[in-house]
């Protein structure tokens, strides 16, 4: 078998070898050029609510959770002084976090960012916010695949 195929000319040796390359590439390209205007399969996500747990006074005690997932929020030291802090403990990895202040029906957005890997988020924000008080926290937690989501009264 090697001596037939050493003894065929170079370019058809080249031929036989690039022959299945440009084969299994010109398959793949087909496929593309064939299935470009179809849509992505949407993928389903869970919307999970989260209940209080107890009573919510940020100085205290606050926990918010469902049968997956539990968060607490608690008020910390600011980074700065003329700054309000408040932490967000999850007790399971989180992908990302949104948190607004309602009191009516205007609603403050607050920005949660991550303090240490993933483990504790935090959102810091002036006190006017707190100037009328609000009287609900609006939150949403991001994970993999689903979203828990809560309105609950709080105590500031």
């Amino acid at each position: 078998m090697l001596k037939w195929f050493f003894g065929l000319s170079i370019h058809l040796r080249i031929a036989i070898m690039i022959a299945p390359v440009f084969l299994i590439g010109g398959y793949g390209l087909a496929d593309l050029w064939a299935t470009k205007n179809n849509p992505e399969p949407a993928g389903k996500l869970k919307m999970l609510p989260m209940e209080l747990i107890g009573r919510c006074d940020l100085a205290t005690d606050c926990q918010v959770g469902n049968e997956a997932l539990k968060v607490s929020l608690k008020y910390k030291p600011a980074s700065k002084s003329e700054l309000i802090r408040i932490e967000l403990t999850p007790n399971d990895r989180i992908r990302g976090m949104e948190m607004s202040l309602v009191r009516g029906d205007q609603e403050e957005h607050i920005v949660i960012e991550p303090l240490r890997g993933e483990t504790v988020w935090y959102g810091e924000f002036p006190p006017s916010v707190l100037d009328p008080k609000p009287n609900k926290i609006r939150l949403a937690v991001a994970q993999f695949g689903k979203v828990s989501y809560s309105e609950f009264p709080v105590q500031f």
